[in-house]
């Protein structure tokens, strides 16, 4: 298992703070945008026998937002100087075909079980891959255990699509269903339905990473469950239609590169002001009545698959 400690190292003044955001599934060629929020005045960030990047915040802090490659090799370190005072923060960063460490979530950041952030490091597929597995031994076969259902369940007071599913049910929203999939199983299907919470946070770019990550790490396994990522039904509220569309978009394309199938949940629940409708001007967050039952059936006709 390879392992990097990415080392932030931060000014620790009277109101001030400094924060990393990195998102929990990277592939290797990226560099990725990190926002750092710091108290007023001088600042560098780099890793150690690298050249720092000196920062100058405006008296009062602000936020910086710097572009930095991933670390190479191991116990790689990046620090933060201000005024000489210095904190450390740890991540580890873990090829995503290898077994994932996550056990838990920490401020939303997925940890292992010393409370170290992981980062799963993915890798892009190209072309010759494809030809590789065509040319290649047969495929990994199918396993029979019982289907396994993840993500959002879609609860409202009037009920969850998810209820009597014959399926293994994991739920969590965000980051959680990385500590829902850190143990797979042997399942013949995977069902991931997606949050709303990322359609809200406008975190959604970067969701599809999970099936290209899950792929991986279940071929390193040498089984191949059938995978599904159910679009999630049509929010309510105008105003995010167009985002939602996107957004839908977006997991329809990252699931056919990865190897998946999906199923369109908003078409199945209808136009989202009817089928979230509970009484004159009042909407529940998700489906409800019939547009619930015919969720609920959707689900259900695919993991009979």
């Amino acid at each position: 298992m390879r392992w990097f400690v990415l080392l932030l190292g931060a000014a620790v003044l009277a109101g001030g703070e400094a924060l990393i955001a990195w998102p929990a599934i990277v592939c290797a060629d990226e560099q990725h945008s990190v926002t750092l929020h710091l108290p007023g005045g001088q600042a560098s960030f780099g890793w150690d026998g690298g050249l720092p990047l000196a920062l100058t915040v405006p008296e009062g802090g602000g936020e910086a937002l710097l572009l930095l490659p991933q670390p190479r090799g191991t116990a790689v370190i990046g620090a933060l100087h201000s005024g000489g005072a210095e904190e450390r923060f740890s991540v580890r960063l873990v090829d995503a075909a290898e077994a994932w460490p996550v056990v838990g979530l920490r401020d939303g950041q997925p940890v292992d079980a010393d409370g170290t952030a992981v980062v799963l490091v993915d890798r892009r597929r190209t072309a010759n891959d494809v030809r590789r597995a065509r040319l290649g031994a047969a495929a990994p076969a199918r396993p029979n255990g019982r289907p396994l259902l993840v993500g959002d369940a879609m609860a409202t007071a009037f009920g969850s699509p998810w209820s009597g599913l014959m399926a293994e049910q994991r739920s969590g929203a965000g980051h959680a269903v990385l500590v829902a999939l850190a143990d797979p199983g042997r399942p013949r299907s995977i069902v991931w339905c997606p949050d709303q919470v990322a359609l809200i946070a406008g975190t959604w770019a970067e969701e599809g990473r999970l099936c290209s990550a899950l792929s991986r790490r279940l071929a390193a396994l040498g089984i191949a469950p059938r995978l599904v990522v159910a679009l999630p039904p049509a929010p309510v509220d105008p105003a995010r239609r167009d985002e939602a569309s996107g957004r839908a978009q977006a997991l329809r394309a990252a699931a056919y590169a990865a190897g998946w199938q999906t199923i369109d949940l908003a078409a199945a629940a209808g136009e989202a002001q009817a089928a979230n409708g509970i009484v004159g001007g009042l909407w529940a967050e998700f489906p409800v009545g019939a547009a619930l039952k015919r969720v609920h059936q959707a689900l259900a006709d695919e993991l009979s698959r």
